[in-house]
């Protein structure tokens, strides 16, 4: 069983690691990082993220604490009860073995169970159609599209906004397993 904490410096360089070409880091990161991405790189991007109020960075780790998966959770709005997860990332050997829906499960129970949200956000490439069938199966559903949310080489790409909302959701989410400071 996979759990949350708060990221660490440490988890910098195999975090970095697991964007293995140019595309997978621009696919994750929407342009934002240079390739190849280095430890350093993503130490500065982390603690640009921890500048940003209402922002939280978590790391998945397995039953031998190593981490297996990433994610940030920001604007967060307590008035409003909505936050935005983004930089969602597992390592490529790990894919298709259910830590990427671990993972999001026990962070979607955390916002809702803990920081008393109502709304998360995200926003996928269509080009990720693997994110997106697991942020559809943990009940995500389209709100928007935009066909030319990006270019990389010479090609848009469309981007969707998905929506889950605590009202629309039909299955328990169980914050179990997280180890995150609200």
């Amino acid at each position: 069983m996979l759990r949350l904490r708060a990221y660490q410096s440490s988890d910098a360089e195999r975090i970095a690691a697991w964007l293995e070409d140019e595309r997978q880091l621009f696919l994750w990161s929407a342009g934002r990082m240079q390739w190849p991405l280095t430890r350093e790189q993503f130490q500065n991007f982390a603690a640009e993220q921890l500048q940003q109020p209402r922002t939280m960075l978590i790391t998945a780790i397995d039953e031998f604490n190593e981490p297996v998966g990433f994610l940030c959770m920001t604007r967060a709005d307590y008035q409003q009860k909505r936050i935005h997860f983004c930089f969602i990332v597992v390592p490529n050997q790990s894919r298709g073995k259910g830590y990427g829906t671990q993972m999001l499960q026990q962070a979607i129970g955390y916002a809702v169970d803990l920081l008393q949200m109502e709304r998360i956000t995200l926003r996928v490439f269509a080009e990720n159609t693997a994110a997106r069938k697991c942020y559809q199966k943990l009940g995500f559903v389209d709100e928007a599209c935009h066909p030319a949310a990006l270019q990389w080489q010479g090609r848009d790409w469309a981007a969707y906004d998905m929506v889950w909302l605590k009202e629309n959701s039909s299955y328990r989410i169980d914050s179990q397993g997280t180890d995150v400071p609200q």
